[in-house]
């Protein structure tokens, strides 16, 4: 279904042949592959088929340092639904709202509903989300907790919706096996580099200069939507503005607030798991408009882009030190099996910058990110960064621990294997573990 309703909305977009190069045109055939995706960094997370390239001869993994963004959430403040709302509400108390209005109408309701008032909040889907990830994990790598009463570490940012995601996450696990025991850990202290991504104000003009130039290369159309919607679509904003207004101070009604709110809507309500095409009530051209707005928003910012997100990719060196840290003491005493953290999608961003992983944090120029920086599939919700450790099973001297030299990583985002730029790998996607522990210590 959401293939199929997608499919005109992308044939909808080739008039604008600015922006049909190959690239482009890839990017406009994954959204319409499934429309949700439309939503960006609000989009459901994806799960693809496990694919494992084998490990070199006789070795295993034992150990695993992640790194895990919340699952799906609800959206910050109802003022969008309330305008989406409050506009079809009124024009339909006129007599000049469309069959396709009323539909918006009943489906926003439903989502303003799901919200009830609670930001930032996780949703039942984000649960199962993160439920569904320790269970892949543990199958796909179970001898890292075959061992006597594993332990593993824990931590959390301090926000509802990462507690949660952790308990789900941890709840599972333990359903995979009983014998697992927990040092669970969260604070203040911790929250800089679990969910800050240090100071912009240097990087502040640029972003906003850079950005705006950018957009303004897109086509923008700010008349369809009101067909669709209103009958008379002059007195349908007049009257709801006028309203408005004089009734609760609210912001001047503009078309492009509405569509704005109504793209808001569509984002999060699969978030909700209600399943319906919101989008399909916009024309393409803002559809398309709003998914780059959101790609830039992020990707200059975090994602490792030359010229605007070098604070935010350095800062997160705290947190790359204690991958670091944490991995060097699993080898070195194999105290923990696995370092879980749960936190937030900026975060992870200039984490996977910094690390140099291929197709996530690769450095690119601004004008680049339309083509190659998909920000659905970067950033989703229940996004993850997974540093797999690997050990020959029987070391060549007997009762000595394998050397660091010996140890052997493969790093895996949203669960797909990955290349780590700036390093010759051992065999496929395996690394020596003092390779990259050099790299990512001297970035």
């Amino acid at each position: 279904m959401k293939k199929l309703l997608f499919i005109c909305l992308i044939g909808l977009f080739t008039p604008y042949t600015v922006h049909c190069e190959p690239s482009t045109v890839n990017l406009l055939t994954s959204l319409g592959e499934d429309y949700t995706r439309i939503g960006g960094n609000l989009h459901g997370y994806e799960f693809m088929p496990i694919n494992d390239t084998p490990a070199p001869k006789g070795y295993v993994p034992f150990y695993i340092s992640h790194y895990g963004r919340h699952g799906s959430r609800s959206a910050f403040s109802g003022k969008s639904y309330e305008l989406v709302i409050n506009t079809l509400q009124h024009a339909d108390s006129l007599g000049v709202l469309t069959p396709a209005g009323k539909e918006l109408l009943q489906i926003s309701r439903e989502v303003l509903q799901a919200y009830d008032g609670m930001d930032g909040r996780l949703t039942d889907k984000g649960e199962r989300e993160h439920a569904r990830l320790a269970e892949r994990m543990y199958k796909r790598f179970t001898p890292v907790f075959k061992g006597k009463n594993p332990q593993v570490q824990v931590l959390s940012s301090m926000i509802q919706r990462c507690l949660i995601s952790m308990a789900a996450f941890t709840n599972n696990l333990t359903r995979q096996n009983p014998r697992i025991q927990y040092n669970f850990d969260t604070g203040e202290r911790m929250q800089p580099f679990m969910s800050g991504t240090g100071d912009e104000s240097s990087i502040k003009d640029r972003y906003h200069a850079t950005k705006d130039s950018l957009l303004a290369l897109l086509p923008y159309d700010s008349t369809v939507v009101l067909n669709r919607l209103f009958t008379n679509p002059s007195i349908a904003l007049a009257q709801t503005t006028k309203r408005l207004d004089a009734t609760s101070g609210a912001e001047r009604i503009s078309i492009a607030s509405l569509q704005r709110a109504i793209y808001d809507v569509a984002s999060v309500s699969q978030d909700f798991d209600i399943d319906c095409n919101i989008f399909n009530y916009l024309d393409s051209a803002t559809v398309y408009y709003y998914v780059m707005d959101l790609t830039y928003h992020i990707a200059l910012r975090f994602a490792n882009t030359i010229g605007t997100s070098e604070p935010c990719v350095a800062y997160a060196q705290t947190a790359v030190n204690d991958f670091i840290t944490k991995a060097d003491a699993a080898i070195e005493t194999g105290k923990y099996v696995a370092d879980l953290r749960f936190g937030h999608d900026f975060t992870l961003l200039c984490v996977a910058s910094r690390m140099g992983i291929n197709g996530v944090g690769d450095r690119k120029r601004p004008e680049d990110l339309e083509a190659s920086w998909p920000v659905w599939k970067n950033i989703c919700m229940a996004s993850n960064l997974q540093v797999i450790f690997y050990r020959p099973s029987q070391p060549c001297i007997v009762h000595r621990q394998p050397s660091t030299d010996e140890v052997l990583v493969k790093v895996l985002y949203n669960e797909i294997e990955r290349r780590i730029n700036g390093l010759t790998p051992v065999q496929g996607c395996y690394y020596r573990w003092s390779d990259v522990r050099q790299l990512w210590s001297q970035k």
